[in-house]
């Protein structure tokens, strides 16, 4: 009895499933055999965000997988699409001025550079150049254009997609665009990153040479708020709070196996099958609210 895991992954695929398989085959194939008392095992393969064949979509509506791992906005869409059950979201661990947090949510930042005086609110973005990863990772940012009365697909002059964050904040520093869309995760890379020193295949995200965090303003800095366990959210951002990636069961999935991945998942924590630098997953938390597209 055997159980596919697609996961969307943002970065190289092959780095996706070495960071993840301990998890999603290894322990789960040993957690939920024991937990079911028979012989159930998971299979953990990955698809570009990117893709242009067999996309999550495609591989989904194909019944070629059976349990879905991607950030909220993909899986909201699919949740709109198909019969998806939420399991279980990411925990990530950060030290920010020497405090530690251990989060299950995130949220978009739009960054303009700090002294560029024409760009100090979203308002300033009309007919502006503007960048991001894909058209599904800046519905954050197109929730904070529609907050403030604009759309971000007919008011800006051009939306530039690039698969590298270093890319696009490069070329925010470099004054080719004039916003930059991220992640409240980038904003801690930024602050604790000097340089872009290459790892292997990948480029760590990281501040452009010549900058610091205070080069970059977070437009439309939201107030008020908080983590989990009610301590203020730790970093700036432009958007509500969403969250983190999260695993998902397509309805096929006997709800006795599904529920046995999600307690699986839930006693993950800090020690058992995470450890790793600073956000990196640390364990799983249920989710705190619908994956479903608030726009």
């Amino acid at each position: 009895e055997t159980y596919t895991i697609v996961g969307v992954s943002i970065g190289p695929v092959a780095s996706f499933i070495k960071d993840f398989q301990p998890t999603f085959e290894f322990y789960l194939s040993e957690q939920v055999s024991r937990s079911l008392g028979r012989n159930i095992s998971f299979k953990l393969t990955g698809v570009s965000l990117n893709a242009e064949k067999d996309t999550i979509f495609e591989l989904v509506e194909s019944n070629s997988v059976d349990f879905v791992y991607s950030a909220p906005y993909i899986l909201g869409c699919l949740e709109s699409e198909f019969d998806l059950q939420l399991l279980a979201t990411v925990r990530k661990r950060y030290v920010v001025n020497g405090v530690e947090y251990i989060l299950n949510r995130y949220g978009g930042v739009i960054l303009s550079r700090a002294d560029n005086d024409e760009v100090k609110s979203v308002l300033d973005l009309s007919n502006k150049v503007v960048s991001g990863v894909s058209m599904l990772l800046v519905q954050h940012q197109a929730k904070v254009f529609a907050d403030n009365g604009m759309s971000l697909f007919q008011d800006v002059l051009q939306i530039r997609f690039l698969n590298d964050q270093n890319q696009y904040v490069q070329d925010l520093w470099d004054r080719k665009i004039d916003a930059a869309f991220v992640g409240s995760d980038k904003l801690f890379s930024m602050s604790v990153g000097v340089g872009c020193p290459a790892v292997g295949n990948a480029t760590p995200p990281c501040l452009p040479r010549g900058s610091t965090v205070a080069s970059f303003r977070v437009l439309n800095a939201r107030p008020g708020l908080t983590t989990d366990d009610g301590r203020p959210y730790p970093f700036e951002v432009s958007s509500i709070l969403y969250p983190n990636e999260g695993l998902a069961a397509l309805s096929r999935v006997p709800s006795s196996v599904a529920q046995a991945v999600g307690l699986a998942l839930l006693a993950v924590g800090p020690g058992s099958t995470y450890t790793g630098p600073a956000g990196a997953p640390v364990g799983f938390a249920r989710p705190y609210h619908s994956f479903q597209n608030p726009l």
